[in-house]
């Protein structure tokens, strides 16, 4: 019987504070980028100790009220730290935000952590594990491209810093046989792969584990700038397109023809047949195509279905797929437009919803083409 009451959210940020308690932060400067409020502090108080000056760094959030008196706020990103000083920092903590900056900002945030630390000093990441949230088709409306343990090693060692540590946090794929397991725990102590299991041995399996957690020091060699950014847009070429096309459906598992990965509805069912990605995206004008195949005999000018856009779980445009565009058992492409106004905006969607009237098939794959 799976054991529902587990938050693993929970979970995940009480193994993350047990990892922070390993930093004794006591008299140092420490550097948290993407901080994210008061709590922040405290939290990073509580457990590493009290350092001699916290800088805070977060451009998008307010400063906070009545930040404690070691405490400063810099309204800075994180690959523009500008307004902190050169070689100031003992510590470097970038918890859960590197998965938040586009490519080129993932280069820049590792040459500002660089220019800011001592020479010894400790840089600290977490993040996602993208072997585990792409296999399980975990979606986080604000991620870009999440690494793996392996390419951010790769990455941290290019960018001068000699990794230390290299941790998992929550165990999600079975380390002998490769089986993925289900983010939610079936059982909390007993039985195969409880919870108490999977939190045990992650320490050690940071490839197999949900988030991964480095602890890398600046070494004396400099950073290689040119290979930092190689390393990182050839992961963002690997995953970017995984990333845009992790979609679910309400109505369907995915299935698999051998060539085509689809979601299907059948006739009487209504719903969305397809949606997702929840992504990132930038301001233009957009084209999204997705292939569609009807199964059942309609009306020529009847109405199959809809394909909208949304942000925010706010549409911004739909349109209609007709029955007369849609041939039976071929995939034809429907495609629909829309403008992102803001700089950068987060959740956008794409759906296809059956209305029922016929069963529609959706291969699980956006084409997105930025026209203006």
């Amino acid at each position: 019987m799976r054991f529902e009451q587990i938050d693993v959210q929970h979970v995940l940020h009480d193994t993350r504070t047990a990892y922070l308690r390993g930093i004794d932060a006591r008299g140092k400067t420490m550097v948290s980028v993407g901080a994210s409020g008061l709590w922040y502090f405290d939290w990073v108080h509580t457990n590493c100790g009290w350092p001699a000056r916290h800088i805070g760094v977060e451009l998008y959030l307010p400063k906070p009220d009545d930040l404690p008196p070691n405490s400063e706020w810099v309204a800075n990103t994180a690959g523009d730290m500008s307004d902190v000083e050169s070689d100031v920092a003992d510590i470097v903590f970038s918890g859960q935000n590197i998965e938040h900056l586009w490519e080129d900002d993932v280069t820049n945030f590792l040459m500002e952590a660089s220019r800011i630390l001592k020479s010894g000093g400790l840089l600290v990441v977490d993040s996602p594990n993208r072997i585990i949230t792409e296999a399980l088709c975990i979606i986080q409306p604000e991620h870009m491209v999440e690494f793996t343990p392996n390419e951010i090693a790769d990455i941290l060692f290019a960018a001068g810093f000699d990794v230390v540590v290299n941790r998992g946090i929550y165990l999600t794929r079975d380390p002998v046989s490769g089986e993925f397991l289900s983010y939610q725990p079936d059982h909390l102590w007993a039985g195969p792969w409880s919870l108490v299991q999977r939190c045990a041995i992650s320490d050690r399996h940071a490839n197999e584990s949900y988030l991964w957690w480095v602890e890398a020091r600046k070494a004396r060699r400099d950073p290689d700038e040119a290979k930092v950014r190689e390393l990182i847009r050839v992961c963002w070429e690997k995953a970017w397109p995984e990333r845009m096309n992790r979609f679910n459906s309400e109505l369907s598992e995915i299935k698999s023809d051998g060539a085509i990965s689809y979601y299907s509805s059948t006739k009487g069912h209504q719903g969305a047949v397809i949606y997702g990605p929840y992504a990132p995206i930038v301001k233009g004008q957009y084209k999204a195509v997705m292939s569609v195949s009807r199964s059942d005999l309609v009306g020529p000018h009847d109405v199959v279905g809809i394909m909208d856009v949304l942000l925010n779980n706010a549409m911004i445009n739909r349109v209609d797929i007709l029955a007369s565009d849609t041939p039976l058992h071929e995939y034809v492409d429907v495609s629909i437009e829309f403008q992102i106004e803001a700089e950068t905006a987060f959740g956008m969607q794409c759906r296809i919803i059956a209305n029922g009237l016929s069963g529609l098939r959706v291969e699980r794959a956006l084409r997105l083409e930025k026209i203006g």
